[in-house]
């Protein structure tokens, strides 16, 4: 899907007012006219799903028979069915897609939110998530809220069976995110408008997963909630309806430019030696952690009868040589660290002059 124009269309207003079912019916009617138009509305969208689902609106619809007593989210949308168009293409909006454009919404609220302090602070803004695939890797980051208890539901539907909605607060999601942003080539970082590119999925895929293994290896994140209050249908559409255009920023000096460069290759360079660090520590801590079990269950035997054995490229005699050169290595490696640098002098090598015979 590509951003077009958006000029919002009509929609019906929902007032505290209405009736559990006109509730409904009004978010049903939005959606539908919503979904005529193209990518911007469709954070509209997020918004009248969200506020449909967590005031238990839905619940009264008359999608349902008399005697339909689980009334699940998921079934719901089954029922009706929407369509969002891309193109000529139809896009059936089930469960984990509306999930998706409710994550969608409430990310573009959080960044709303941060870019309005950057413009306090002189910052560079970040880039909004232009589709909700591009999301799909933070989906372990996102918070929802954990103290969460719906206040206007419909009483004879007043059980939860549904997840807790989003937090209005996305710390993580927001810090992941920059992070992914800026260690994209300064190239990568502005399309050809000059405006805030943001990160294809692959490349928050990868630094989260690197960033996971470093962490934790082996173990998979989940999602974590917060105790904070939800975030709203309100704030989310103004996501929506208030992506400003930023000005395309005046052409920079070649000054400027090497000064990107060189804090880009700053920053990515201070991941990379972050990366090595965590590597040398849990390898050297899973080393020592082998070796104790290996002593503990068999003694210093044990250790003598694998250096007999010949298994080729697999080998231990030589252990004892490799331990002591990896600690000469980290020796060397923690003075470098730690000592102030001096480069050794030039070596000066003398030329005999060639004398013709």
């Amino acid at each position: 899907m590509k951003i077009t124009k958006f000029e919002a269309p009509s929609l019906v207003s929902v007032t505290n007012d209405m009736s559990w079912e006109q509730r409904d019916a009004a978010h049903d009617t939005n959606i539908r006219t919503l979904a005529d138009v193209n990518q911007q509305s469709i954070l509209l969208i997020a918004s009248e799903l969200y506020a449909n689902k967590f005031t238990g609106a839905y619940k009264t619809s008359s999608v349902w028979a008399a005697d339909d007593t689980e009334r699940s989210w998921a079934d719901y949308l089954n029922r009706r069915k929407y369509q969002l168009t891309d193109g000529d293409r139809l896009i059936k909006v089930d469960f984990r897609k509306a999930d998706q454009l409710m994550m969608w919404g409430a990310a573009c609220a959080c960044i709303q939110v941060e870019n309005g302090k950057r413009v306090a602070k002189n910052l560079p803004m970040l880039p909004l998530p232009s589709n909700p695939a591009q999301l799909e890797p933070y989906q372990s980051v996102f918070a929802r809220v954990d103290d969460w208890q719906p206040s206007e539901w419909p009483e004879e539907f007043s059980r939860v069976d549904i997840d807790a909605p989003w937090a209005d607060e996305q710390l993580d999601f927001v810090e992941k995110w920059e992070a992914v942003f800026n260690q994209l080539s300064p190239e990568k970082r502005l399309d050809k408008k000059g405006n805030p590119k943001p990160p294809a999925r692959n490349a928050s895929r990868d630094y989260i997963s690197k960033e996971r293994q470093m962490l934790t290896p082996d173990v998979e994140a989940p999602t974590y909630n917060v105790g904070q209050t939800p975030t709203t249908a309100e704030r989310m559409a103004a996501a929506a309806t208030e992506r400003p255009k930023p000005k395309a920023p005046p052409k920079k000096t070649q000054r400027e430019i090497d000064e990107e460069r060189r804090q880009y290759e700053l920053e990515a360079n201070a991941r990379k030696y972050r990366m090595q660090l965590l590597s040398l520590q849990q390898q050297s801590e899973s080393l020592e952690g082998l070796l104790k079990t290996l002593l503990v269950n068999h003694g210093s035997d044990y250790l003598e009868a694998m250096r007999d054995l010949d298994l080729g490229a697999y080998s231990v005699t030589e252990d004892v040589d490799l331990l002591r050169k990896s600690v000469t290595v980290l020796q060397s490696c923690f003075r470098l660290a730690t000592e102030v640098y001096i480069a050794p002098e030039p070596i000066e090598v003398q030329v005999p002059d060639v004398i013709d015979v």
